[in-house]
């Protein structure tokens, strides 16, 4: 079970996603998030269940437990949003149209494998296994 309000699901085979999970891990001093690889069984079973095809989108998905799920550049801005204080400022990314945001999403995403390397292991060292789900 997982018992926090979010669920990052993101490519367990990119650094860019490697990266941002790191980063969110080490901002959340509140523990919100649980970060699965959208490869793994439970990232299938959860996109599945919150009837997301995975074919459309490859890089990153936040589930809100009970409430919603968002993707694209929408993910990467509710995320941070949820790391509270001043992160919250970044909000105001959301009153711009998804068009341009999505579009600048898209080509980042596009260009994310040649730009970050591989990631060499799934969950960093010094890092709290309890958030981190491959199963």
């Amino acid at each position: 079970m997982i018992d926090t309000p979010f669920i990052l699901m993101y490519d367990g085979q990119c650094g860019l996603c490697h990266t941002a999970v790191r980063f969110l891990y080490h901002q959340d001093k509140h523990h919100r998030f649980t970060y699965v690889p959208l490869n793994s069984s439970l990232g299938k079973q959860l996109t599945s269940k919150s009837d997301i095809d995975t074919t459309k989108i490859d890089s990153i998905i936040l589930l809100e437990q009970e409430v919603a799920y968002y993707i694209k550049s929408r993910a990467v801005l509710k995320s941070i949003h949820a790391l509270g204080g001043l992160w919250r400022i970044s909000y105001l990314l959301m009153y711009v149209p998804v068009c341009p945001l999505d579009f600048i999403y898209d080509k980042v995403a596009k260009y994310r494998s040649k730009w970050f390397k591989k990631p060499q292991c799934s969950i960093p060292s010094k890092i709290d296994s309890r958030y981190f789900r491959e199963a």
